[in-house]
């Protein structure tokens, strides 16, 4: 029912969370593992939601390896700055802002890529979606080269408990060990909104981190 149900007392052991419904993450094959310049899908993978009811989410985060001179044109740092990336659902792209870490358009190769849709994705009961993570590649592009991405769970020293049961701002916000990087929400609260306590983070959810998925550079 989208409740927090935490043991209390002098009783031991793991907190119990309870949802209506949870998301689903699995890696879908890329449409090619060839690097080459232009538009590249780094990242494809889908959200589903099991039979008991709808599931959304709110953010998700990539890290994304490179070789130094391959390079992502239009991907600086800053709050949406990272335009040249976009997340697709089939043929529709997804609104929303794109951050990274580093200056993706240089020779750094390593960022966290954070994706915050304007809306909040919805995925119906018992059904998924499947999303694409592209950019236009620059740059070298010959054997050596590379790209690899993953979606990454948020990993912080000993951290041991999960944000669950919170408006979604509380989530966002994080500490030093509470932050998450997949956002979601079982939609069980009346009236569903950002601002209602149906939101959690991606502790327990299955199948993060995901393995990686590498373009590669060929010829010379």
């Amino acid at each position: 029912t989208g409740e927090f149900d935490a043991i209390t007392g002098n009783a031991t052991g793991s907190n119990i969370y309870g949802y209506k419904s949870v998301p689903i993450i699995s890696l879908a094959s890329l449409p090619s593992t060839a690097l080459t310049v232009g538009t590249k899908t780094l990242q494809k993978f889908t959200v589903s939601a099991n039979e008991a009811g709808d599931v959304s989410w709110k953010q998700i985060v990539f890290d994304v390896s490179k070789t130094k001179d391959v390079l992502l044109v239009g991907c600086a740092t800053g709050a949406g700055n990272c335009t040249n990336l976009s997340l697709y659902a089939g043929s529709d792209k997804i609104a929303g802002s794109m951050t990274a870490s580093v200056d993706f358009s240089s020779a750094a190769t390593n960022a966290t890529i954070t994706f915050i849709p304007t809306d909040e994705e919805i995925i119906p009961a018992g059904q998924s979606k499947t999303y694409e993570l592209r950019a236009n590649v620059t740059g070298a592009v010959t054997s050596g080269n590379y790209i690899v991405s993953k979606i990454v769970k948020y990993e912080h020293g000993d951290k041991t408990e999960n944000t669950a049961s919170a408006a979604l701002d509380t989530i966002t916000a994080g500490d030093s060990n509470i932050q998450e990087n997949f956002i979601w929400s079982d939609m069980s609260a009346q009236s569903h909104s950002d601002a209602t306590t149906d939101w959690a983070g991606d502790f327990l959810v299955k199948n993060l981190t995901t393995d990686t998925q590498t373009l590669s550079g060929s010829g010379s």
